[in-house]
């Protein structure tokens, strides 16, 4: 998510929110592959208005089941934003520095709902990004209650800076979860 300038005062989040309007934007698929262990995917997308360009990177992993989700921004005009890497785990059962473990019960569409049978559970993690701020935050989305993960950059950027945010999904076996899963990717 992207917004033009930030908030002097209060939560990003909201601040985020507040702009309801649609912004009309270009993607195109850049690339895909399967190269033997893992499936690959690239796609662009250009914003002229707010003055950037992001790519995002997706790495399956189908012998474990874990997406990386690599977002990379490159700012085509100076000015102040806000750029953030927005998740909606709906239900967080776990959670700690950059992850949560989350279970929705419901898959909630308009205001019907499927149920959803607790047999896995998602690892949502965010790995150490230096200049970025994480948060979780209930919010109301699609008629209930529901949990955000985000994690955001904020300022004042400058023409041809560039940012990146990795997220790495990895399903499990409902209530498996432990910490040394942490610790299955890293930046380096």
């Amino acid at each position: 998510v992207a917004r033009a300038g930030w908030p002097i005062q209060g939560d990003v989040f909201d601040y985020l929110s507040q702009d309801k309007l649609y912004h009309d934007v270009r993607t195109e698929k850049i690339h895909f592959a399967n190269l033997g262990p893992i499936d690959y995917s690239r796609t662009r997308l250009r914003d002229p208005d707010l003055g950037y360009t992001a790519d995002r990177i997706l790495i399956f992993v189908p012998e474990t089941a874990m997406t990386i989700v690599v977002d990379t921004i490159r700012v085509d005009k100076p000015g102040h934003r806000v750029f953030a890497n927005v998740w909606h785990p709906d239900n967080i059962l776990k959670q700690g520095d950059g992850w949560v473990v989350s279970w929705p019960p419901r898959i909630h569409i308009r205001q019907d709902a499927w149920e959803n049978p607790h047999t896995r559970d998602l690892l949502i993690r965010f790995p150490p990004n230096p200049g970025t701020t994480r948060a979780v935050k209930t919010i109301n989305r699609r008629y209930h209650d529901s949990q955000v993960f985000y994690e955001y950059f904020a300022g004042h950027f400058a023409e041809g800076q560039k940012l990146t945010a990795v997220t790495v999904l990895t399903p499990h076996a409902a209530g498996s979860f432990q910490e040394k899963m942490l610790d299955a990717v890293r930046i380096i």
